[in-house]
């Protein structure tokens, strides 16, 4: 559940300023819309690769993922996207709205060009939840894994 008013969120900082080593907080929106994962990791074989895949709670059940060697053009990204078992859901599906299909086009273009750029520094990196909706994707989480040294 979410912080759903200037009260709860007073509250919530409260708590946080109480806690030990507390450095700030930073305060986003809520976003709504269709959870994908995003993914890439540096293949010994490959090089840098790029996973798409239905997210939300069943992202490990469905294992509805595609992937492809980067760096990714547009055209691979509508490939990826026709790929996926589940994609009709990114087309609006029963009375749901579709995703903006070029915001994830560029997302997926941009974070390709991100990973091509720190390949040989990162071993993987994740947008999970990446949540579309009509108007925009939003990479609600990320994390990047670095390259061990040695």
């Amino acid at each position: 559940t979410g912080i759903s008013d200037a009260r709860g969120l007073r509250e919530a900082m409260d708590r946080f300023a109480r806690l030990d080593g507390y450095g700030g907080t930073l305060v986003e929106e809520s976003v709504q819309g269709l959870e994908l994962v995003a993914g890439a990791k540096v293949d010994e074989q490959f090089g840098p690769v790029i996973l798409l895949g239905i997210g939300g709670t069943g992202v490990e059940i469905y294992q509805d993922t595609v992937i492809r060697m980067a760096p990714l053009e547009p055209r691979d990204v509508t490939s990826m996207v026709n790929g996926l078992t589940g994609h009709r859901l990114l087309e609006g599906y029963r009375g749901s709205d579709p995703v903006d299909l070029d915001a994830l086009s560029e997302t997926l273009v941009t974070f390709s060009s991100l990973v091509m750029d720190m390949a040989d520094r990162m071993e993987s990196a994740d947008l999970n939840p990446l949540i579309c909706s009509l108007d925009r994707c939003v990479a609600a989480d990320a994390r990047i894994l670095l390259a061990t040294a040695g």
